[in-house]
């Protein structure tokens, strides 16, 4: 025991005055050198962190492979709607007078609904009837216009028919009926012209004629539109269009309405077309609360997890 006390003594005594030598040594070292010892000594000091308190490794854990089921959770949004809705719009621009019924009331088709006052003024009634009046004439005229337009190509069509019938005599006998001497080289030309000049004016007068349907079909739109720009100047009351249940009423009496109608001319000579119909809020709506369906979009990545007969749970 002593052997080793004095063994460790002098060890730790050697220890000692090298640490004091190296204290020496550095108070008189260079400032670069003083540096360096620094860098030596944090990196040393971070090896043996890393050595002596480094993060042990997680171990592996095995299992046996197993069959089993993997069920996929798709979440979708969507609409839920009553069958048999139908939008009821006001026919009129103006205010609701009366109302004969509440939301959840049930009405059969024929039912008065509301009544709505009109709020155009004199004026503007006029105007309406006026630009109505102009529609229903330029209507008339379009139809007038076709009758017309069938009678001249049925016209051209005999003619042209009659050049060819000249035509067919001139090449098949030499003697000129209207003559009775043979057809002059003068005589021939001007039969083959005509057949080609008739045929021209047949086929023009065809294609305007083709084009007389769409100026009709323009025109009775243009009446439609105008008519019920007229009516939403009016006052009127509104039936049921079909039986159900009341619901989404926009308002209570003296609400303010608007007629879902085509934007009409404000011109009692302009004959321009109608625009699209405004997008206006329906008044109320009439459903069917027998039975409800949901509208849902499923994307291009959850399609192929679907299928019919699955479960679904609505939120």
């Amino acid at each position: 025991m002593e052997v080793m006390t004095k063994i460790k003594n002098t060890f730790l005594q050697n220890i000692k005055t090298r640490l004091v030598d190296f204290k020496n040594w550095y108070l008189q070292a260079s400032w670069k050198k003083r540096i360096i010892i620094i860098v030596l000594l944090i990196f040393l000091l971070i090896v043996l962190k890393n050595i002596l308190l480094g993060e042990k490794k997680q171990p592996y854990t095995f299992d046996s492979v197993q069959r089993g089921t993997i069920t996929q959770l798709v979440t979708e949004n969507g609409n839920v709607i009553a069958s048999n809705e139908t939008d009821v719009f006001s026919p009129t621009t103006g205010v609701l007078d009366h109302l004969y019924i509440k939301n959840g009331d049930l009405v059969r088709k024929g039912d008065a609904l509301f009544t709505v006052r009109s709020t155009a003024t004199p004026q503007e009634q006029a105007v309406a009837y006026a630009n109505y009046e102009t529609a229903l004439s330029t209507l008339t005229t379009a139809q007038n216009t076709k009758q017309t337009m069938d009678a001249t190509m049925w016209a051209k069509q005999q003619a042209y028919l009659a050049a060819q019938n000249t035509q067919n005599y001139k090449n098949n006998n030499k003697t000129n009926p209207a003559t009775n001497k043979e057809y002059t080289d003068l005589e021939k030309l001007a039969i083959d012209n005509t057949v080609i000049q008739t045929q021209k004016d047949f086929t023009s007068a065809e294609q305007v004629y083709k084009t007389a349907d769409a100026a009709i079909a323009d025109a009775q739109a243009h009446v439609t539109a105008t008519y019920l720009a007229y009516q939403a100047t009016q006052n009127t009351t509104i039936l049921a269009p079909t039986s159900g249940t009341i619901s989404n009423i926009i308002g209570l009496t003296g609400a303010k309405v608007i007629a879902q109608v085509s934007s009409a001319v404000t011109s009692t000579t302009s004959t321009a077309s109608t625009q699209a119909p405004t997008s206006v809020t329906p008044v109320l709506v009439i459903g069917n609360t027998n039975g409800y369906a949901l509208s849902t979009t499923v994307n291009e990545v959850d399609i192929n997890k679907v299928a019919l007969g699955q479960t679904v749970t609505v939120l």
